[in-house]
């Protein structure tokens, strides 16, 4: 009778065991809630400014260009800390 119950206890522990390493793995693929990602609206653009800090602003603040700039001036507008 006892290898009878230890078997069972065996079958019980190892489908237990399973269960729970499935369990956990479907966590994995099935995340509980997803982060809202931040969301910019239309009329909103992202710049980085001199120091080096990205900034979101208004399409209507920015000015037109008037002339492109330089790839060396490109190159050393942000300033080295």
């Amino acid at each position: 009778m006892e290898t009878k119950s230890n078997i069972l206890s065996r079958k019980k522990f190892i489908l237990w065991g399973t269960a729970f390493i499935a369990g956990i793995s479907a966590f994995k693929f099935f995340p509980k809630t997803k982060k809202p990602e931040n969301v910019m609206c239309n009329d909103s653009v992202k710049m980085l400014t001199q120091d080096g800090r990205l900034v979101v602003i208004k399409k209507s603040d920015i000015n037109t260009p008037s002339q492109k700039i330089s790839n060396e001036e490109l190159q050393h507008w942000v300033n080295n800390k």
